[in-house]
Parts: C-alpha cells; sequence; structure tokens
C-alpha cells in the first residue's frame, strides 16, 4: 500500500477480509452500520430504508463489467451528487481509479435545463475550428469549448451548442466525430467557455501532481507532514495561535521551514485538515477556517521564530472552512518558513501539510526555541545576544570586466560562522535581500560583512563593512561605506583620519604592501592610490612607483628611508602610535544597504 493513502479509522481491507473468511461472516462495517443513524445525522428519515447486499440485487454483482466509464456513474436519490460528479472525473482516467444537494428529485432548474445547486463534472476542454473546410484555413473561427456530464445520466443543457442545436450544422463532421459528439440524452453535454462562466459559480480543479521517479513529464518532489494544532496555556508550548491578526499568539502556531535552492522555484502548498463529518453526530461536522503564512527567513535559521524584525511575509493562502486549501507561489532562492494556522486561536484539530517543489526542499518542523544548553556550555559559553541581519542591496561597486559590470555575492561573517549569498549577475548595484541571523557567545566580536566578486579561478575583494551590533542600535535601514579590509574604520565609527592634520612632519617614510590574498584587484584598489599621491607628494619617480606595485602584489615589505617628503602628509591618513609610519586611508569602494536586530538572547 501506498505510504500516502490514510487508512479509514485503521481499517486494513486484507486484515478484514481474512477476519471474515476465519470467521465464515460476512462483513459488517463497525464504523458504518447498516442504521438511519449512518445516514440521517438530526432529522429523521423522510421513509423506511431498506439495506440490502449486492447478492440481494442480482445473481452475480459486478462492480463494473469490461472496464469503467464515466457514464457508468449515475446519482440515485441519495444527495451525493458531489461525490459522483468526482467519480465520473477519476473514471477518465483508469490509473487513477484504480488509485483510488438535496436528496430531492425535483430540483429547481434554469430555462436552459442546468439544475441549481447541482454538482456537474468538466469532461473534456477542445478548441473548435468552424466550417466545413475549416481545418485548412489561418482564418476559421474558433471557439473554446467545455463538454460537461450530469451525474444523473440525463437532463441536460438545452441552450447553445446543446445536444440538437442549431449551431452544430456549423462544424463539419470530421470535427464532430474528433469531439465524439454524441446526440443522446445520456447527460453529456457540449456548451461555450462564455456560457460556462455565465451559468457555474463554483469550480473544484483537482490537480494531478507528478512524483514518480520513472516519468518523461515533469515530476515535483513531494514532502509531507502530519502535525497538529494543540493548546496551551504556556506560551512556549501552545500550538494553536490563530492567523496572522492574533499578533499576540500568530507565532505559537506549528512552524515548518524549508529552502528554494533554484534562483527561482515554482512552490505548491496544500494544507489539508481532518475529515470532521465524523463528528456530526455531536454537530461539530463542519470543516474549520484554516490557511497559511510563508515568511521569508535568515539563510541559517535553525530555531522557531518569535518575533517578526528582518524576515519579509512573502506569500498567504486564503482563509476557508473547506477541507483542504491550496496555495501555488514562485519563490527565489532562500530559506522560507511556513505557518499553518486556523482562523481563530485556541483550536484543536489535526492537519496535514504537503509541499511539491521542482528539487528537494528538506521541509521539517521547528521544534527548538533556542540553542540548547550542554555540559559544553559551561566550558564554551552560552549565546548571550542573538542578532538578525538582511542585506537589502551594495551599491558603487568597482567594475571587474569588460562589459562594466561585476558578479557580486556577500559573506556574512561573526565568530566562527561564515554565512554566503547567491552570486548576482552582471551588475556594480547588487540587490541581495539576504538575511542572516546569529547567536552570539561574546558580544564584543563585532560582525563582517565583505563583497566580494565572483570568478572562475579566483574570486576578489570589494569591500566590507564591520558592525558593532548591540541593542542599542538603530534597527531602521542604514546605508553604510565599504572599507578595504583590515580597516577597524567600521561603517559605524567615525572617521579617524582628518584633514589639514600637519601634526607629524616626518623626514623618512615607511611604507608597508601587502596582500592578504594573492588577489590582483584588491591591490589596484588598494595600492595605486598609494602610489599616486607618493608620486604627487613625494617626488618620486613612476618608474619607482611601478616597481613597488608590482613587489606590493608578491606580497613583499619595502622600506624607504631619508627620502624627501614635502609637507604635504595631509594626504596620507595617519594610524597607529608611531608618527613616523603613514599608511593609505581606505577609500570608499562602495555603499551597503542592510537592516538589523539586535536583542538579549
Amino acid at each position: 500500500m501506498s505510504s500516502s493513502v490514510q487508512l479509514f479509522r485503521d481499517q486494513k481491507y486484507h486484515e478484514l477480509k481474512e477476519q471474515c473468511i476465519q470467521q465464515k461472516q460476512l462483513f459488517e462495517d463497525p464504523e458504518f452500520p447498516a442504521s438511519d443513524e449512518s445516514l440521517f445525522y438530526q432529522s429523521a428519515p423522510p421513509r423506511k430504508v431498506e439495506w440490502k447486499r449486492p447478492k440481494d440485487l442480482c445473481e452475480d454483482p459486478h462492480l463494473f463489467v469490461n472496464g469503467i466509464s464515466s457514464h457508468d456513474l449515475h446519482q440515485g436519490t441519495l444527495g451525493n451528487c458531489w461525490f459522483v460528479a468526482a467519480c465520473s472525473c477519476l473514471a477518465l482516467r483508469k490509473t487513477l481509479w484504480q488509485q483510488a444537494s438535496s436528496s430531492s428529485t425535483k430540483e429547481a432548474e434554469t430555462e436552459m435545463g442546468l439544475v441549481i445547486g447541482h454538482a456537474y463534472s468538466v469532461t473534456a476542454i477542445r478548441k473548435l475550428r468552424l466550417g466545413e473546410r475549416a481545418i485548412f484555413s489561418l482564418n476559421a473561427e474558433k471557439l473554446f469549448m467545455i463538454r460537461l456530464r450530469n451525474p444523473w445520466g440525463k437532463r441536460e443543457w438545452n441552450g447553445a451548442w446543446s445536444d440538437n442545436s442549431e449551431e452544430w450544422k456549423k462544424v463539419s463532421n470530421s470535427e464532430r466525430k474528433s469531439l465524439g459528439l454524441t446526440l443522446e440524452n445520456d447527460g453529456e453535454f457540449w456548451m461555450t467557455f462564455e456560457d460556462w462562466c455565465k451559468n457555474f459559480t463554483d469550480v473544484d480543479i483537482c490537480r494531478i501532481v507528478n512524483t514518480s521517479y520513472f516519468s518523461i513529464h515533469k515530476t515535483w518532489e513531494k514532502k509531507m507532514m502530519c502535525g497538529a494544532w494543540a493548546k496551551s496555556s504556556e506560551p512556549l508550548l501552545n500550538r494553536s495561535g490563530g492567523c496572522f491578526d492574533n499578533k499576540e499568539t500568530f507565532l505559537q502556531n506549528p512552524q515548518y521551514i524549508f529552502d528554494v535552492k533554484k534562483t527561482e522555484d515554482k512552490v505548491l502548498v496544500s494544507l489539508q485538515q481532518e475529515d470532521r463529518r465524523k463528528y456530526k453526530k455531536e454537530g461539530k461536522g463542519d470543516s474549520i477556517p484554516i490557511g497559511f503564512e510563508i515568511f521569508k527567513v535568515e539563510d541559517n535559521r535553525s530555531y522557531r521564530l518569535h518575533k517578526l524584525t528582518v524576515q519579509e511575509r512573502t506569500a498567504t493562502s486564503p482563509y476557508i472552512n473547506t477541507r483542504t486549501v491550496f496555495l501555488r507561489r514562485v519563490l527565489k532562492q532562500g530559506r522560507y518558513v511556513l505557518i499553518p494556522t486556523t482562523y481563530h486561536p485556541g483550536i484543536v484539530t489535526k492537519f496535514i501539510l504537503r509541499l511539491f517543489t521542482d528539487v528537494p526542499s528538506k521541509l521539517r518542523e521547528l521544534k527548538a526555541d533556542k540553542p540548547k544548553i550542554t555540559c559544553w556550555s559551561l566550558l564554551c559559553g552560552y549565546p548571550r545576544r542573538v542578532t538578525q541581519v538582511k542585506i537589502h542591496s551594495a551599491e558603487g561597486l568597482q567594475k571587474q570586466d569588460r562589459s562594466g559590470g561585476a558578479d557580486p555575492y556577500v559573506l556574512i561573517k561573526c565568530e566562527n560562522q561564515t554565512m554566503r549569498s547567491p552570486v548576482q549577475r552582471d551588475t556594480t548595484s547588487a540587490v541581495f535581500n539576504t538575511q542572516v541571523v546569529f547567536y552570539r557567545k561574546n558580544t564584543d566580536s563585532p560582525i563582517i560583512i565583505q563583497v566580494w566578486n565572483s570568478n572562475v579561478l579566483c574570486d576578489q575583494f570589494l569591500g566590507q563593512a564591520v558592525l558593532a551590533a548591540s541593542p542599542s542600535d538603530p534597527r531602521e535601514q542604514q546605508t553604510l561605506q565599504l572599507r578595504g579590509r583590515g580597516s577597524r574604520e567600521a561603517a559605524e565609527m567615525p572617521d579617524t583620519s582628518r584633514d589639514g592634520d600637519s601634526t607629524t612632519s616626518p623626514r623618512s617614510l615607511f611604507l608597508c604592501l601587502r596582500t592578504l590574498s594573492p588577489k590582483k584587484f584588491l591591490l589596484i584598489l588598494l595600492v595605486r592610490p598609494v602610489l599616486q599621491t607618493l608620486h604627487q607628494s613625494c617626488c618620486l619617480s613612476w618608474d619607482l612607483l611601478q616597481h613597488l606595485n608590482i613587489c606590493g602584489m608578491q606580497g613583499s615589505a619595502l622600506s624607504l628611508h631619508q627620502w624627501p617628503v614635502h609637507d604635504h602628509g595631509h594626504h596620507l591618513g595617519v594610524t597607529g602610535s608611531h608618527s613616523s609610519k603613514l599608511v593609505a586611508p581606505h577609500p570608499i569602494l562602495g555603499m551597503l544597504v542592510l537592516t538589523k536586530s539586535t536583542y538579549p538572547a
């Protein structure tokens, strides 16, 4: 039996059959006894109901003979047209069949023969060409047609394009044959798409999701989770917080996390509540309003959400009191949290959550509220602060290729963790929308955000910003400066260099050219401004400076002693405790737009 098949009241067919054979008894369903209570919940039956087995109806009973057709299914006096109509659709697909509202016969009809409040099944959709030679004509008139079936097997539509209407004279015999047109009162009829929209108010669509590993057609990766909304007076244990409108309790619902690995991926979500018809005898058989929310969250999130700060609300399903709520949405690459909810808080019931994606999503439930305290916490420490950072974009980056663009990505570092964003192609103004969360043990350790350019052989550093990330920091969106590596000029700290500072007038200049990684672009950014300044202020020949540039790229250090230095020291940033050592100021390499939030763990 397929793992996706849900047993009704834990009844197993083969076990029940074996039990009846051993006991030499005919099966009597304890969950559906042959009594009036199984058919009528609140009202008395209109007449006496007689229960019979198939053998009492005919000598050799068979449910279907020589296969199944949608014409084999007819509704009797029982008001289950919705069930028969659904079976008629299943009968059109043999494989599906194998896997798988009034009771009065005097329903009101429209002038065109349709039964009001009745369920019909759609059995075909076609594009119809008009005229005898329409098939060879590019300008032939075309109509979108829909074929429907009345589950009663009779009483059809008598408007335009009904079985005996004049409109069919415009259609060639070959076109009629390809449509399978039958002029019989069998309950099946055609109508135009426009008439279908005018005469019907609701449509239920059953999407067949192909999850087979052996298929030439589009397939989906499926993940299914069984969960429940459970009520508790303790907020951290409560799992029935209601919809998004309930701000105080919304995040007390079950939370599920999944990843979108592709740049964009179409996601199908199905939330199904338990069948509540078994509670009809207690007057609680109606479905409850349910729905769900989807949030784009931090790429490294592994604990439950307790407050919404940098997270992005990306999708909301309709809230409706039906058995299943469905949503199809295209999501961008990243990590998401899906929160299924009842509309009202405090409701207890079970549900099944299904997620279909193009590539595996790793759907799982978030159960932990925060990192666990272990014996290692006494030695290594326990997180004292939680910092959430969202990198919106980077602007004004240096051009990296002949086309004038770059392929930037972001590295976000905190303590011993490093998170990387997806690469943005061919742009110097990249939009990242990357989120991270850090549970920080060392509150003095800064958060470093670096922008890199992606290359085939060796990536190039473009700039960085350093964040102190304390609880007093503003939580609004900020625009920070990107500086060179090694600079303690964090974007949040004031610039220590001052124009016109001539407190030192050195006679000697110590210049250290050092590469932190073998990347030529880094040295062009950081060294060339120094060389230009030396050329203008120190009267050094350009040839010699070019030689220094080459040596600097090799990671060597050069000392220049007793070179004449003009009194223009303000061109160089003075750092360190020795006034005789001057280093180049870190130029602004771009701007970084971000939002951050820090609070105690």
